[in-house]
């Protein structure tokens, strides 16, 4: 199945103008409904300002009047006509859209601004209105005096302008630093993920068969565990290869012996010239071949566990219960050898390991034994507990292991010289290798001076 890619650095990018782009919509419309606010309590203000400024000066000498026609104050043409909204020596073009009227109590316009249409731009009602007037909307604030009734009135857009005028000044070096934000953040990133291209580049160089570490200069910290666990990698696959390497180099080495003692015993039966010679070659092939059928269950299974190590399914296992499976499995083989296993056992306490590779562990260290111990003889087997551990012990009565071989007896394939052993050298080797998957630690002490072979083997509890 393909796993689907992706580019680092353009989903960073994107996720980077993606926020910035919610954090300054957010940050738009915020502004925007405060600059209006704000806009609308000054110009709010003004306007009440201005008519009541209109009501001092102008609204009581306009009610005693006897005007036929209402008095129109004009602007100045050049701010009539001003496409720009720039002040001048005249004023402010924004004076077009401001407007005044002064109403009597009869209904009759008394005055007005030029801006000002000749219908009641407010209801007669005191207070600020909005309100359309002129195919415009006004924002108007109406003021009773007496008989006088004044409106002061600005066209809705000014508003508008000024809010939106505010959020662009707002927003507009807040979408400046952000787009030169991206920008510098794609040329940090860009840099940042350089030594992930070296390495990209470092591994696709490589000499297809090179398991050297890989090495980078300036890496950052957050890289570094990637390279670490790769460097793991590499190591254990060298490992594997050394391994598998030193399997099949021993598996040659080891199966020659016995293969070639078959083929001998064979020939010898073939060439025997009586009945006795012949049978005689037969069973010396017989165990020859039971040797190297031996031997290759013990490369196959060391192989097997070194390789498989850390991905078995691990259960609570028994070690009195697999203690006596195994004596009752070898039972016929050591009758033959006129052994007995004495087992005894003080704890029902249970270790974490993989019950067919206790099984072997057990069955390899009673196979040691008796093949090591004194025939007749008894091998002795204690399972018990120490503080928050397990031990196993067994034990056997016959030459001890010298003091300068107890921990080579553990090396694969190696066999104490002077003992003429037939042994494939594997099954100690097996032992201190699910011993040490289980998390345990294996000794091998005399049982006692100048005498026998004591195994102690401690695994954590479950």
């Amino acid at each position: 199945m393909r796993v689907k890619s992706y580019p680092l650095r353009r989903r960073l990018i994107l996720s980077l103008i993606f926020t910035l782009s919610i954090i300054l919509g957010v940050v738009g419309l915020l502004a925007n409904h405060v600059s209006e606010h704000e806009a609308d309590e000054i110009f709010s203000a003004r306007l009440a300002t201005s008519a009541r400024i209109l009501e001092v000066f102008l609204a009581r000498q306009l009610e005693k009047s006897t005007l036929s026609q209402p008095i129109v104050i004009a602007l100045p043409q050049e701010l009539e006509f001003a496409n720009e909204d720039i002040k001048t020596v005249s004023g402010h073009p924004y004076e077009s859209k401001l407007a005044f009227q002064v109403w009597s109590s009869e209904g009759r316009l008394l005055a007005r601004s030029a801006s000002a249409p000749n219908e009641m731009i407010g209801p007669k009602q005191p207070g600020f209105h909005e309100v359309v007037s002129a195919s415009a909307l006004w924002h108007a604030f109406v003021l009773k005096s007496d008989e006088i009734w004044i409106t002061v009135a600005e066209r809705h857009d000014v508003r508008a302008e000024m809010a939106d005028e505010i959020s662009f000044s707002i927003l507009a070096p807040l979408v400046i630093g952000g787009i030169l934000l991206i920008i510098i953040m794609n040329l940090i990133i860009l840099r940042s993920l350089k030594p992930l291209s070296t390495l990209s580049a470092d591994i696709s160089s490589r000499d297809p068969v090179s398991l050297e570490p890989i090495t980078l200069r300036d890496a950052p910290t957050e890289l570094e565990p990637v390279v670490t666990e790769l460097n793991h990698l590499l190591t254990r696959v060298h490992e594997a290869f050394s391994r598998e390497q030193r399997f099949i180099d021993s598996a040659a080495h080891e199966l020659r012996t016995p293969i070639a003692a078959v083929q001998l015993h064979i020939q010898n039966a073939l060439s025997a010239q009586d009945l006795d010679s012949q049978r005689s070659s037969t069973e010396s092939a017989l165990v020859a071949a039971r040797r190297a059928t031996k031997l290759a269950d013990q490369l196959l299974f060391y192989s097997r566990i070194t390789a498989s190590a850390g991905m078995e399914q691990r259960e609570s296992v028994s070690l009195y219960d697999v203690v006596m499976n195994v004596r009752e499995m070898m039972a016929p083989i050591l009758g033959e050898r006129h052994q007995s296993i004495e087992i005894s056992c003080d704890t029902s306490d249970k270790i974490l390991a993989d019950s067919e590779k206790a099984e072997r562990l057990i069955r390899n260290l009673i196979e040691n034994a008796s093949q090591y111990g004194e025939s007749p003889g008894i091998i002795g087997c204690r399972v018990m507990q120490k503080k928050d551990e397990m031990l196993l012990v067994v034990e056997n009565d016959g030459v001890p292991i010298p003091d300068q071989e107890k921990q080579r007896v553990f090396i694969p394939y190696y066999r104490i010289l002077g003992t003429g052993s037939s042994g494939s050298g594997l099954g100690l080797a097996i032992v201190e290798e699910i011993v040490r998957q289980c998390g345990g630690r294996i000794r091998v002490e005399d049982k006692s001076p100048n005498n026998g072979a004591r195994f102690v083997l401690t695994f954590p509890l479950v």
